[in-house]
C-alpha cells in the first residue's frame, strides 16, 4: 500500500484508497494533498514534518476495542470509511482520561472471493501516477487513410 497522499489537518500520510474516504469528510476535518501532484506551502510541509503517522497514531488510536478491526488495504470502501469516520470524525478512540492503551489491530485480509464479490469495493478508482511520451520511430504495414480529408 503506497502513501502517495497526506493529511495536512492531522499530519500523515495515508493511501490512495482513504485519500478518498477522507476528501468526502471535508477540509475543516481532513485537508488531503497529494504528494507528487499538489504544490505544498511551507506551513503545510512543517505540520507534516512535526506530526507523522507514528505520532498521530498514537494520539487517535489510543484505546481502539478489539471488536473494531483498522481496515486492511483491500478493504471495502464502506468498511473504510467507517473506521475513518470514527477515528477522525467522532475521534472515539482519542487518548483521553479513564481510557487505557489499546492499539489498533489490523483485520484481515479480504478472500478473493469477497473482493471479486464486491462490484464496489474499488470500483472507478484510477490513480494518475504520471505523464508517458511516446515517440514513433517507424510505421510498417500501416493501413491506407487520407489524411487531407
Amino acid at each position: 500500500m503506497l502513501r502517495r497522499w497526506a493529511i495536512i489537518t492531522h499530519g500523515g500520510f495515508i493511501c490512495t484508497q482513504c485519500a478518498g474516504v477522507h476528501r468526502s469528510l471535508g477540509v475543516h476535518i481532513s485537508f488531503v494533498l497529494s504528494c507528487t501532484l499538489d504544490k505544498w506551502t511551507p506551513l503545510q510541509l512543517a505540520a507534516l514534518v512535526a506530526g507523522g503517522n507514528t505520532k498521530l497514531n498514537e494520539c487517535l488510536e489510543f484505546s481502539v476495542p478489539e471488536s473494531f478491526r483498522k481496515p486492511h488495504a483491500d478493504a471495502l470502501r464502506e468498511d473504510r470509511a467507517a473506521y475513518i469516520h470514527t477515528k477522525y470524525v467522532d475521534q472515539a478512540f482519542r487518548m483521553g482520561p479513564n481510557k487505557r492503551r489499546q492499539e489498533a489491530i489490523l483485520a484481515s485480509p479480504s478472500t478473493p472471493l469477497e473482493v471479486a464479490v464486491s462490484s464496489h469495493g474499488s470500483c472507478g478508482m484510477v490513480e494518475y501516477v504520471g505523464i508517458v511520451t511516446i515517440e514513433l520511430v517507424e510505421g510498417s504495414t500501416l493501413a491506407a487513410m487520407d489524411v487531407n480529408g
